[in-house]
């Protein structure tokens, strides 16, 4: 709690001096605001988060138009706003939305457009449609491997480590094919899926 708010004071602050020297309308001073409503996100004060997340993209419509990457980030962040709060359906309008941007601005298989399609697939899997958040998910599955070479596992344990799951998680679906490079040798999560898999 007390790291959230000195955060807050310390983003509130420098978005004063960048107000007072680069004015409001600058991308720095817009860049301050959507800093600071994030921390006011995770702290959990979503109201003020959305106030501000708000201001930030309406001030970088005026000033970029509307299809700029800085804008799609902006939308992601109200879009994750809205997923914690529980209104799905504007959270995918919100996502939907973003992806547009970062589809026209940096193509399919750039790494920030499929985690917006992950995020996607994500709020799918949250609403228990799996029928939707599968070929979603398979979609980044198989540009990953495309342009990265991943594996199942490797792209599997990303977008474990992605949404926030245990270590140990993270570890049994990225090593399950090679359960010697974990870094225990004692019982876990790893060895029961490499001997449920073999």
């Amino acid at each position: 709690e007390g790291r959230h708010d000195d955060a807050i004071a310390l983003g509130q602050q420098v978005l004063e001096i960048r107000r007072g020297v680069l004015g409001d309308e600058h991308p720095d001073t817009i860049a301050a605001i959507n800093n600071l409503a994030f921390v006011h996100h995770m702290k959990g004060d979503l109201e003020r988060a959305e106030i501000l997340y708000t201001e930030a993209l309406t001030i970088s419509l005026k000033v970029v138009g509307p299809q700029h990457p800085d804008n799609a980030s902006i939308i992601e962040n109200l879009a994750s706003l809205h997923k914690d709060r529980g209104d799905f359906k504007r959270a995918e309008a919100l996502y939907t939305q973003a992806l547009q941007i970062w589809r026209l601005v940096l193509g399919e298989p750039h790494p920030v457009t499929l985690a917006c399609i992950a995020s996607l697939a994500d709020l799918s899997l949250r609403q228990y449609d799996f029928e939707r958040a599968e070929p979603l998910f398979l979609k980044v599955l198989t540009v990953r491997r495309q342009t990265l070479g991943a594996t199942h596992s490797e792209v599997g344990g990303w977008m474990m480590c992605t949404w926030g799951l245990p270590l140990p998680v993270v570890e049994a679906v990225t090593l399950h094919h090679h359960p010697t490079r974990q870094s225990s040798r004692k019982f876990s999560a790893l060895t029961a899926v490499h001997f449920g898999n073999a």
